[in-house]
């Protein structure tokens, strides 16, 4: 009796125990609904301060934008002012800084140009253009300048002219000049028309008797050996000048532009000294004819990847005016021209015929047919030009 009464008291001191347990477990059960009840208020309370808060954060974000803007804004408005001394005093810096502070102008004028609205602007837009047109002005005339000292000529210990290598330095100012020029959009037409004036400029310097006269003194009434050694130094010329103009332009099409610019000059004038020799009343060598002919055939040579449906126009066009009377020589002439162009051109087209060009780039380049090159070069000296423009040669 006495082990069952000790096991009830166990029992009840359990009981006592667990309900007390339980008890406590409500009160901490309680105590934390309170809790979460008061952390409700709290974030209620706390809601409009987390509002004004991101509030304050999109307008952080809004003025550190304004801040950059308006610092942009004002280096874009005196730029043409704090640029100039570096723009308009090149020389004195070097080129990645007279490049940079370029670009910065650019940058200035297009944010200008896209902010008219903007008080003070208009004002500062033509500011930047007036100093980008001077920067332009002074790169051009310096360009010319460097152009025109590249590549002199001198004779040889035979007598022949020879066009020396340009140095390194001066290749090298000319091609960053011509960069801040392509850079500021500069008119690519009046660019190449200076650069081949120029070089036109230096090549009368070494060939003809007057520099200051457009004529490259040649006269097919001078003696044989003159005019093959005159012809000798055209033809020395403009492979120079293809190489020049490959040195300093900085892909192939401009400098082929920039070559045909350049060779144009001399070969106009060329052509103009033959037509005033041969509106003479003396009579022509046939010798010097095939002389002249020869040369003139390795004209087309030369610029047959460049203009050669241009070329080839002008040459039967001025070509054909003329009458050479003796038939062998005529033929000879032909023989010679065909012989010369027509394989050439032939492979030419055949390689790319197999393209398939727009219509638009195909008349560009394939504008004649081998066959319809062969009868235009047949047409030469034959007096087939305009009624009134015949003129016969007494050979």
């Amino acid at each position: 009796m006495e082990i069952y009464g000790a096991y009830g008291d166990g029992v009840a001191r359990i009981r006592e125990a667990v309900l007390e347990n339980q008890l406590q477990m409500r009160q901490v059960e309680q105590s934390l609904l309170e809790f979460q009840s008061g952390l409700l208020g709290v974030e209620r309370e706390m809601l409009p301060v987390y509002k004004l808060t991101e509030q304050l954060r999109g307008t952080q974000k809004n003025i550190d934008l304004s801040v950059q803007e308006l610092r942009q804004i004002n280096e874009n408005f005196v730029a043409a002012h704090e640029l100039a001394p570096v723009l308009l005093n090149g020389a004195k810096f070097d080129q990645d800084e007279y490049v940079k502070a370029l670009q910065k102008l650019l940058i200035a004028i297009t944010f200008l140009e896209g902010h008219r609205s903007y008080e003070g602007s208009v004002k500062a837009l033509d500011q930047a253009k007036e100093l980008l047109v001077q920067v332009r002005r002074k790169c051009m005339a310096d360009f010319a300048s460097v152009v025109s000292v590249l590549s002199q000529g001198e004779q040889s210990n035979y007598g022949a002219l020879v066009w020396a290598e340009p140095s390194k330095h001066d290749v090298s100012r000319a091609a960053q000049l011509l960069d801040c020029l392509l850079i500021s959009s500069a008119n690519q037409t009046e660019l190449l028309r200076e650069y081949g004036k120029q070089r036109f400029d230096v090549i009368k310097m070494f060939i003809g008797d007057d520099p200051s006269s457009s004529s490259l003194g040649f006269d097919l009434n001078n003696p044989v050996t003159a005019l093959a050694k005159c012809l000798q130094d055209i033809d020395a010329t403009i492979e120079a000048e293809k190489t020049l103009a490959g040195l300093i332009f900085p892909n192939e099409e401009l400098a082929n532009t920039a070559f045909r610019c350049s060779a144009y000059c001399v070969l106009d004038s060329w052509k103009k000294d033959i037509d005033v020799s041969l509106r003479s009343p003396n009579q022509i060598d046939a010798i010097k004819l095939l002389l002249v002919h020869d040369l003139l055939l390795a004209r087309v040579e030369v610029l047959e990847t460049a203009r050669f449906n241009d070329q080839l126009e002008e040459l039967h066009k001025t070509q054909r005016a003329y009458v050479v009377a003796e038939v062998p020589i005529r033929q000879y002439l032909i023989r010679t021209a065909v012989d010369t162009v027509v394989p050439a051109y032939k492979t030419f087209y055949e390689k790319y015929s197999a393209i398939q060009f727009s219509k638009k780039h195909a008349n560009r380049y394939l504008k004649y047919t081998p066959q319809a090159v062969q009868a235009l070069l047949k047409e030469l000296f034959s007096g087939e030009g305009v009624s009134g423009d015949k003129q016969p040669l007494n050979v």
